[in-house]
This record gives structure tokens, C-alpha cells and sequence, in this order.
């Protein structure tokens, strides 16, 4: 006890030194991480260290500069390797920019337009020499071995134009060779082994459906889909094939083992939209965390999506990825959380124009290749990130109490760092301490790890309590059916004392036990609705909308975390009341309209009075599963959602219950009616937002020319 809380004062004061010892800010400009689509600001992770713009201590006549290089290797003396395009030369330097080495050719054949280059553990070179469509195979000092060029294969027959652009070996000699959306494997004899990783195209409804109905000819004319392209590989320490593609579905960051599959983080799947539909059906509506590599932004009011262009991995899987199109650099531990984002576009130092490339040496240090201003940049780590990285390969390696230690530590640093909260929940949970695991879960914003946590906290207290859960289990049973008793019974006393003319007129409370009564006898209460005309009132139907809107924002504050439906900083709550009183008044306004076209009977308070009463399932079932839900977790929602489409699916019955007694219609009349208010109530929503948007248009414009008017006055 006494060592381990020396080792927590110690973690402490550990905690309290790198504070005061970090010369980064708390708080950095353009360093962050991201939490569920949002920025959270982080102290720097890497610091901008140099760039090599020319090449030291070249030969005479060489050109010193690079012209759109395309590629980046550190081997494992940490020299570096650059593909210099547009010069057709492979130059080796070392990190300071000295030369060491410069390749123009091969086997009497000069390069060509090469793209890719690979260092093997015996300091052997492999060469993609694309324009000469083969890969070069020379030793440390440039002397050529031999160079491969397309493998000899019946499934290859298609491919007409050989030009590999990237390349990983093995130990053993096995080349990886990247073309557009296949990785090829190739032995060291260059006998074709196969294409690994592909990415699935997925089935499209659409092209199905267009193939059926098309000619021979049409089918001939239409685009073949194919699978998203790789972008560079490597291969690291593990033997694993580190990848990066165009794949927005899967994730553009892939790990692919021996046989191609990727058992790495994922951001989504290749499921077809239909069984897509169903699992979020049957999942309920409450919100899952975000997640993709890479980010989505917006520049100069137009989206761009991430095209991550070449990955780096250290010996602890730590991955870091370039993003080309916005200038950027990604870190993911091995597991894909997202460590640090840092990077942009621009001219001065530690920013990108078209970076190509980026590698990394033993130490840490990060190069990225910009083929646009021709030259090399490096990063060192900070003292923070390496912090984060030490905590994460403390945990992935099984050393729970260490991590928390290394995380507190960061905590200490940055309090609101979102992975800090994560990796403290994951030792808790470890620890079996659900209580602190689920507080850090909540803070990292992750229902699924939560619910976890909350599972197993609950099965403790359950099996703790056994006795006295059964017995309040028991006693809300008989409650809960005596009230439904109570309620079927009374609602049927003021039923037929409506009836009966004992009650000459609805008011408030009479008319909340006849929508109660609805909820049990709906045909013979509505009828008796249809034949008291002037008897009804609105104050029970305006109690019961209130109602429902007023449970449904209970609701959303009180319900259980795993199962809220919206964030709660994003509640609006303006648009929750609009969200039920505009679909309630558009379908009372043209079930009316619409009904009287066909021979309806019913007036506007009668279907007032009775879509009121049939909210009425809403009204009550919502509290019900907001009470239900506290002690759930998410490997039950399909049992949450289950009940909640329940009250839906009764509130529908009873709006065309409604809407056929009322006006005395035939099922098909009821149905026809329906359809006609469902499809007019759409056309009624979008005449709405076409009005709005031209409205807004007109008065954008007027203040437009107001605003032009003003600065030609000046």
C-alpha cells in the first residue's frame, strides 16, 4: 500500500516538473485532436526543426535542387532516399542534407519518371522505375542486381500498361507493388503471388437496377465501378502492411495481415444501404461517435474530403499519415485513435504546398517530402506527444498501471486532451473501477465504452441487491397493472357518461379521460365523438399536445446517457416544439381538405380532438422509457427502440382510426384518403421552404445593393 502510493506522489511530482518544464503553450495555435467531429486545441505535438532545400556537399555539376520528387524513405541508419521526379535520379543523403549518393541509372537504362523507393533491412534499394515500367534492385552502394519487370501470368493478361508507382519487400524478397487499386504480390523471382487488400465496391441498388432494365448494348456503354486506389504502403517492424488508399467508406488508413485483410480501425462498411437501414432501425435513433481518418473541411466555402497520401509507422504502431489535398498530418495510436493533428498550407516554415511524402527516422523525427517546393522538412516530437505515445504503447502492451500513471501525466499537461480520458477509462475498466470508467468514457463522449462500463457496473449492484430488486421489480408490476386497471375502468365510467348525455360537454378533465379511453376502446369512443358535435372542446387536446412536447424535452435532459437521441449542446429547443406541432397541424389541415373531397363527415374539432387524443401514446410511453432507459445499456436498444416505434406505430393507428370513423369511411377510402394527406402535406413542407429560401434570397439581395448604394455614397 505504502509503495503504491509513493509510486502516485512520485507519478505526481513527475506530472508537476514536465508542467513547469515544457516551453510549449497549454493551449497551441493550429495543434489539435479531434473528439466526435470536434477540434479540441492540444499543446504542440511536433515542433518545426529545419528544412533542406538544396542538397550539401554534392558533386560538381549536380543539380542541387529537386524538381517534383515523388517519394521519401529513412532506412534503418536513418539516411534518407528521395525519388527526384522530374531529374530522374535517386538521391541518398543524410538528415542534414548531406549527399551521399546519387542513381541516374540502372543497367545501362537511365530512370524514368520514377515514383517510388524502398531500403530493405540488408541496405538493398528497390527502385520503381515507372516511365521504364519496372522495379530496379540494386545494394547499399548502387550496384546493380537485377531489376523485374511485368511477371509472367495469365491474370495478368489485361494489364496492358505496366507502370508500378510504389513498392514494399519483405525480408524474404516478397515485393508489394501498388497499381492504382491493387497491391500485387511478387516473390523474389518475380513469379506473380496474387493482388491482396482490394478494397469491396459494395452493392449499388441502382446499377443493379439500371442492368435489368438495359440493352446488351447499354450495358457495354455503362461505367464499370471499380475499388478505390492505394496511394503508398509500407512495411512495418510487425510484418504488417501499412497502407494508404482512397477507400471513404472502410477508411483510408489500412493494416493489411498476410492474407490482405484489414484489422484495422474502421470508420464505416461496405453493407449494403438496405442493411444499413435495418441495423439503424433496429439499433433506435440514439447517437453513435463519429469517427474517420482524416478530416472533412471547408475552404473557401467548398468541401473538401481527406486524400491521405503516404503513411509513416514506428516500432509501437504509432501511424502518422499526410493529407496532401489540405496540407495536414494525422497521428493514429495502433488501435486508430487519433493522437494529433497539426500542419496547413502556406509559405512559411512548417507549412505545405503538395507534400508527396513523409517518413520517419528512429528517433522520432518526421520528414515530409513537398513536391511543389522541392524540398524537405523536419518535426521533432515534444516532450507532450511522446508523453501520449508512451501511455498508449503502455496500454496496448498490457501495462495497465503504468498507462494510468503516463495519462495522469498527461491530464496534468492538458486536462481536456480527449484520448487522456479514454486511456484513464480503459485502466479503470481494467481495474474493475466502472465508477471512474464511466466518468472518463462520458468525458471522451463514447456511449458504446460507457454502456460497457455501465453493464458491468450494474450486474455488481444487481448481484449485490438481488433480494430487493426482485422485490421492487414485483411490487412495479402489481402497480403498474392495478393503474391500467384503474385507468381502463374509469375512462369507461366517463365514456358512458358522455354517452348518456351525464356529461353535456367535454371539458378539460372529462375530455383527458375520453382520450384516455381512447387508449382502450378507440372505435366506440370515437364514434361517440362523431355523434357529439358541439359537445367538444380544445383544452384537453391542447393539454395533451403540451404534454408530449413537454415530456419529449424532459426527456432529452433526462434520459439516459447511452440512449440520447441529440447532443444536448445542440438542443434546439424552438425546433423540438416545431418538430411536433408542424407535422400534427399539416396533417390535421389536409386530412380535413382532402376528406371533405371525398364525403367526409368530420369537422376540425372533431379530428382536432381526436389526433390530440391519439398523441396521447407519446405522451405517456415517453417518461415510461425515459424512466426505462436509466437502468439499460446500449446492448439492450433494440428492446429501447423497439418500444418506442411501439408508440409510434399506436399513435399511427389511431390517426387513421380517427380519420376513418370520423368521417365514416371505407378502409380503402381511409387508405386513399391517407396517402393523398401524406403526399399533400410533403408538397405543403416544400412549397414552404421554396417560399422561405426565395424570401431570403430577395432580402440577401436588397441589402446587397443597400450595402453597394452606402460605399458608392462614401
Amino acid at each position: 500500500m505504502k509503495k503504491k502510493l509513493f509510486s502516485r506522489a512520485l507519478s505526481g511530482l513527475f506530472a508537476v516538473l514536465l508542467c513547469v518544464g515544457l516551453t510549449i503553450p497549454v493551449v497551441a495555435d493550429g495543434q489539435y485532436t479531434i473528439n466526435d467531429a470536434n477540434e479540441v486545441a492540444i499543446p504542440d505535438s511536433y515542433q518545426y526543426a529545419y528544412t533542406i532545400n538544396t542538397l550539401q556537399e554534392a558533386p560538381p555539376r549536380t543539380t542541387l535542387t529537386f524538381n517534383q520528387p515523388t517519394d521519401l524513405f529513412v532506412d534503418t541508419a536513418d539516411n534518407l532516399y528521395v525519388v527526384d521526379g522530374k531529374n530522374n535520379r535517386l538521391v541518398k543523403m543524410e538528415t542534414d542534407g548531406t549527399t551521399l549518393m546519387i542513381l541516374r541509372e540502372a543497367n545501362g537504362t537511365r530512370f524514368s519518371g520514377p515514383q517510388g523507393v524502398f531500403v530493405a533491412q540488408n541496405g538493398d534499394i528497390y527502385l520503381a522505375d515507372t516511365g521504364n515500367a519496372r522495379i530496379v534492385q540494386m545494394d547499399a552502394d548502387g550496384t546493380f542486381i537485377r531489376e523485374y519487370g511485368k511477371p509472367e501470368s495469365p491474370k495478368l493478361a489485361d494489364v496492358t500498361d505496366y507502370a508500378p508507382t510504389k513498392i514494399a519487400c519483405t525480408d524474404a524478397g516478397v515485393m508489394y507493388v501498388l497499381m492504382g487499386e491493387n497491391i500485387m504480390c511478387v516473390d523474389a523471382q518475380n513469379n506473380f503471388r496474387g493482388f491482396i487488400g482490394q478494397t469491396e465496391i459494395g452493392f449499388d441498388f441502382v446499377e443493379w437496377l439500371l442492368r435489368i432494365v438495359a440493352s446488351d448494348e447499354q450495358k457495354k456503354s455503362m461505367i464499370k465501378r471499380t475499388a478505390a486506389s492505394y496511394n503508398n504502403l509500407l512495411i512495418g517492424s510487425d510484418g504488417l502492411i501499412y497502407a494508404t488508399s482512397r477507400d471513404e467508406t472502410e477508411g483510408q488508413v489500412k493494416v493489411l495481415n498476410s492474407v490482405g485483410n484489414n484489422i484495422y480501425r474502421k470508420a464505416g462498411s461496405n453493407a449494403s444501404s438496405f442493411d444499413k437501414f435495418v441495423s439503424k432501425l433496429l439499433n433506435g435513433n440514439v447517437i453513435n461517435k463519429s469517427f474517420q481518418f482524416g478530416e472533412t473541411v471547408k475552404i473557401d466555402g467548398k468541401w473538401y474530403q481527406p486524400m491521405l497520401e503516404d503513411i509513416a509507422v514506428d516500432e509501437q504502431g504509432i501511424v502518422t499519415v499526410l493529407d496532401r489535398q489540405i496540407c495536414r498530418i494525422y497521428q493514429y495510436d495502433s488501435s486508430g485513435n487519433l493522437l494529433a493533428v497539426f500542419g496547413k498550407s502556406g509559405t512559411n516554415q512548417g507549412e505545405f504546398s503538395i507534400p508527396v511524402s513523409i517518413a520517419m527516422d528512429s528517433k522520432g523525427t518526421l520528414y515530409v517530402l513537398d513536391s511543389s517546393y522541392g524540398n524537405i522538412q523536419a518535426f521533432k516530437p515534444t516532450a507532450f506527444i511522446r508523453l501520449v505515445q508512451q501511455a498508449t504503447t503502455a496500454y496496448n502492451n498490457g501495462e495497465y498501471e503504468k498507462a494510468d500513471e503516463l495519462w495522469q501525466q498527461v491530464l496534468a499537461v492538458d486536462e481536456t486532451y480527449p484520448l487522456a480520458h479514454l486511456g484513464v477509462g480503459n485502466t479503470a475498466y481494467k481495474a474493475e473501477d466502472y465508477g471512474t470508467a464511466m466518468e472518463s468514457y462520458r468525458f471522451y463522449n463514447d456511449r458504446t465504452l460507457y454502456s460497457k462500463a455501465f453493464a458491468e457496473q450494474r450486474y455488481l449492484f444487481s448481484k449485490e441487491n438481488f433480494f430487493y430488486i426482485v422485490l421492487a421489480a414485483f411490487a412495479l408490476a402489481t402497480g403498474v397493472i392495478a393503474a391500467i386497471i384503474w385507468l381502463a375502468r374509469r375512462s369507461a365510467r366517463v365514456l358512458k357518461a358522455f354517452e348518456y348525455r351525464d356529461l353535456p360537454h367535454l371539458r378539460c378533465g372529462s375530455g383527458l379521460w375520453m382520450a384516455c379511453s381512447m387508449l382502450f376502446h378507440p372505435v366506440h369512443t370515437l364514434e361517440s365523438l362523431r355523434v357529439s358535435r358541439g359537445r367538444l372542446t380544445y383544452s384537453s387536446g391542447l393539454i395533451i399536445l403540451l404534454a408530449t412536447i413537454v415530456t419529449r424535452v424532459i426527456s432529452i435532459y433526462t434520459v439516459h446517457y447511452p440512449f440520447q437521441d441529440i447532443e444536448l449542446s445542440e438542443v434546439n429547443l424552438a425546433l423540438e416544439v416545431v418538430k411536433y406541432l408542424l407535422p400534427f397541424f399539416s396533417w390535421l389541415i389536409t386530412t380535413y381538405l382532402i376528406g371533405s373531397q371525398f364525403g367526409g363527415e368530420s369537422t376540425v374539432s372533431e379530428l382536432f380532438t381526436a389526433y390530440s387524443s391519439a398523441m396521447l401514446p407519446l405522451a405517456v410511453i415517453t417518461p415510461i422509457m425515459t424512466l426505462l432507459s436509466q437502468i439499460l445499456c446500449t446492448q439492450e436498444k433494440g428492446l429501447y427502440a423497439v418500444i418506442g416505434y411501439f408508440s409510434v406505430l399506436w399513435m399511427g393507428y389511431l390517426m387513421i382510426r380517427s380519420l376513418q370513423v370520423l368521417n365514416n369511411f371505407s378502409v380503402g377510402h381511409t387508405i386513399l384518403v391517407a396517402v393523398i394527406s401524406l403526399l399533400a402535406t410533403v408538397l405543403l413542407w416544400f412549397i414552404a421552404l421554396l417560399g422561405y429560401t426565395l424570401i431570403f434570397r430577395i432580402v440577401q439581395f436588397v441589402q446587397d445593393l443597400i450595402q453597394e448604394a452606402m460605399l458608392a455614397s462614401v
